[in-house]
């Protein structure tokens, strides 16, 4: 298959619809975290309680993606050739930032990217409604 071929492929691939379960409160609060591969390479996950800078946010919202795998070879090379390197993960929270930024600006504000390490971007958000927009803006970056 030619590489134009295999990026179309990988250029086609429609985000998930967003399926969340109804009773997801409770479901946090008996078990702390609700976990989901929907959206896989990206991993969903909600917790309960998150005291952050002595503020309690009830549920919140985080991804975590490894951009080393082949879904994201595409998207590593188009942002290689536009910065002029392969970005590792937290080079790939920046670039989310930023796409955030243009995509979503009201949802900055409770965007955090301290947990990301070398191989694992970890990107959380302080409402369900922050992390649509976050869900949607790296899938369209790993995808578009």
């Amino acid at each position: 298959m030619s590489p134009t071929a295999k990026a179309q492929m990988t250029l086609t691939r429609p985000c998930p619809d967003w399926l969340i379960p109804d009773d997801l409160k409770a479901i946090v609060s008996k078990d702390e975290v609700w976990e989901s591969d929907r959206w896989s390479p990206i991993a969903l996950s909600v917790l309960g309680a998150t005291i952050y800078h002595g503020r309690l946010i009830p549920l919140s919202w985080q991804i975590e993606f490894s951009p080393y795998g082949p879904e994201f070879e595409e998207a590593n090379h188009r942002f290689a050739a536009a910065t002029g390197g392969k970005p590792d993960s937290y080079r790939w929270s920046e670039l989310v930032v930023n796409a955030m930024t243009t995509n979503a600006p009201k949802f900055v504000p409770e965007m955090h990217t301290e947990d990301t390490e070398l191989a694992t971007c970890v990107i959380w958000v302080e409402s369900e409604s922050a992390c649509k927009a976050l869900l949607k803006t790296v899938w369209e970056m790993i995808y578009r």
